[in-house]
């Protein structure tokens, strides 16, 4: 279930324009290089370490935790 919301999140982060000096960017080559350069470490740093740790629920549930506030910054940007 956590790895199809992770897989759910990467692409809209993939889809999703962005502000780039107070003009809207919607060019999907542009959004996929913002992507990359901003939040595409941290998300592949933590498929790697949900995977690593996949065995203990109870770390992978308070890595869960600590996505699901990536995933209300992502609602809070889309809503803007």
């Amino acid at each position: 279930m956590i790895y199809i919301v992770i897989g759910f999140e990467i692409v809209i982060n993939m889809n999703v324009g962005y502000y780039d000096l107070g003009c809207e960017v919607t060019d999907r080559v542009k959004i996929f290089k913002n992507y990359i350069k901003s939040s595409f470490l941290a998300d592949i740093i933590f498929i790697i370490s949900l995977i690593m740790i996949n065995n203990d629920q109870n770390i992978s549930g308070l890595l869960f935790l600590i996505k699901i506030k990536n995933i209300k910054k992502l609602i809070q940007n889309l809503e803007d």
